[in-house]
């Protein structure tokens, strides 16, 4: 009978209809068909499910991040980043490696990440003398740092449907985040000595202080979300509607180069994108209720213990299932419809429940740029005017460094635990 709902549910996203409908009809059948629970509390389901506060600081977070994209906060990080490590051997493309990471730290998206950086720094190396593909590659690889540096918001979804701290989840990304850079940038290295790129920049102090100045107020954002989460000022929750007073303050009155109107559409579509995640959420949490009700979880659970009876083997396995699903569905139907069911299943395996969050969070983010329907491979195909196949060419070889990176980072669980249980001490 579950096999049912699964196959509605497939057959409804294949003709087009959007993830949060097919995941609310699909549970709606499911309770019709196989339950005999009254209409009304389905209805009473989904507002109790959403009606939590944690869930208040994605809502924030998207609009603090689409201000601070749609503004010159982009332009004032790649700045800073060029005059802090452009010098270097491929100082560019570490420039826009580090770029990413620090966008990702306002925006808390991968597409947002590729399309604020993207711009600005593909040019900037294809005049440098790098090749296109290597460009194109790079920085739409580079963009899943996007959801993996803190605050992002999967990692807050992921949070919201586990039950686990934000906190202690955003801790366990700066480890993985740095690891991902650093090998990105010994790519890039070696890129530019293979192909004999030579950085144009020269490293000036006085550049790299004006940089500074100029950029501060956004670098100031992240030291502001942290520094008040982690001294205990404010909640995670609080910490994102600062971020978007924030975002505003300085739009609006330091850098002002957005007017008022511009403001208000910005503001606008960012309800419009809180409101379509809203129904995804709706509808992925209605699921979760139905396979709850149905025991599903605790059916898997009790085969996969009996069956693999190995950790290693089972986060290879889930590595490799999570991997095929990030490359046809977006990463926050894909945290929603599968914490759920595999949460219980690593816990019953031994995983730290922050560890598997992020190895969940990293194959779903991977998939953005995994073919055949990578998500990012298509904006980037859209932004930079190029075929899609030539697109998917040039990130396979940074493809196979976030294969390595997933790899090194599943099997060291240190890696990811490490500053949260040195901040927060361990789990109890």
């Amino acid at each position: 009978m579950e096999l049912i709902v699964l196959v509605v549910f497939f057959g409804l996203t294949l003709i087009s209809v959007p993830v949060g409908v097919s995941l609310f009809l699909a549970a709606f059948c499911g309770f019709v068909w196989f339950t005999d629970i009254p209409l009304m509390m389905i209805g009473q389901a989904m507002f109790l499910k959403l009606d939590k506060f944690s869930l208040l600081c994605v809502l924030f977070f998207v609009l603090a991040g689409n201000l601070m994209t749609s503004g010159v906060i982009a332009k004032k990080i790649v700045e800073f980043a060029e005059a802090l490590v452009g010098h270097f051997k491929a100082g560019m493309a570490i420039a826009a490696i580090v770029s990413c990471a620090l966008f990702g730290a306002v925006s808390g998206s991968a597409l947002a990440t590729l399309a604020a950086i993207g711009g600005l720094m593909v040019p900037a190396l294809r005049k440098q003398g790098a090749s296109e593909n290597f460009s194109v590659g790079l920085l739409t690889s580079s963009s899943i740092l996007g959801i993996i540096v803190p605050p992002s918001i999967p990692m807050i979804l992921y949070c919201l449907v586990t039950d686990n701290s934000i906190a202690r989840m955003f801790l366990s990304g700066f480890i993985p985040a740095i690891f991902i850079v650093f090998a990105l940038c010994l790519y890039a290295i070696y890129t530019a000595r293979r192909d004999g790129t030579i950085s144009e920049t020269t490293y000036s102090t006085r550049t790299l202080w004006e940089s500074f100045k100029s950029g501060i107020w956004g670098l100031l954002m992240p030291l502001i979300i942290f520094g008040g989460i982690f001294s205990g000022v404010f909640t995670a929750t609080e910490a994102a509607v600062i971020a978007a007073v924030y975002a505003y303050f300085v739009e609006l009155c330091i850098y002002r180069k957005l007017s008022p109107r511009e403001i208000c559409r910005i503001t606008i579509d960012s309800g419009v994108t809180i409101g379509v995640l809203l129904i995804i959420t709706a509808g992925s949490l209605l699921m979760s209720e139905f396979l709850t009700y149905m025991q599903i979880p605790n059916q898997i659970t009790e085969w996969t213990v009996a069956t693999l009876n190995n950790k290693l083997f089972f986060l290879l396995v889930v590595n490799v299932m999570l991997l095929v699903l990030g490359t046809f569905i977006e990463i926050i139907a894909g945290i929603l419809i599968m914490a759920p069911i595999l949460y219980p299943v690593a816990i019953a395996m031994g995983v730290d429940p922050i560890h598997f969050g992020l190895i969940l969070i990293l194959n779903l983010g991977v998939g953005y740029i995994t073919p055949p329907i990578g998500v990012n491979c298509f904006l980037a195909a859209s932004m930079f005017d190029r075929p899609l196949s030539k697109v998917f060419r040039a990130v396979l070889p940074t493809l196979l460094i976030m294969f390595l990176s997933i790899l090194i980072l599943t099997y060291i669980p240190t890696l990811t635990t490490f500053f949260p249980e040195m901040i927060m001490g361990p789990i109890k």
